[in-house]
């Protein structure tokens, strides 16, 4: 027998395989002053699906109850985004 590798030939299979997870999760947090029982203040970040234009989209959002103060950013997976603020 020799010690050539050519006589130890063996088929050689490879499988690939991939797949894609996508998690999607929100944070709200909500602020309160001692001694008051309404919410004062809310956070929210979140990803969002828009039916419309069929994209995700991550939302930020800011809500200060006691200044009646609403800020909300909303931005595309490309890179758009828009800017919602209302104050009174």
């Amino acid at each position: 027998m020799s010690n050539d590798d050519s006589d130890n030939c063996y088929p050689v299979l490879s499988i690939n395989t991939a797949d894609n997870i996508h998690v999607n999760g929100s944070i709200r947090l909500r602020g309160k002053r001692k001694g008051r029982k309404k919410t004062t203040s809310e956070i929210v970040s979140k990803n969002d699906f828009h039916h419309d234009s069929k994209e995700w989209r991550q939302i930020n959002r800011v809500i200060d109850f006691e200044n009646d103060h609403y800020t909300e950013i909303i931005k595309t997976k490309k890179g758009k985004f828009s800017t919602i603020v209302v104050s009174h």
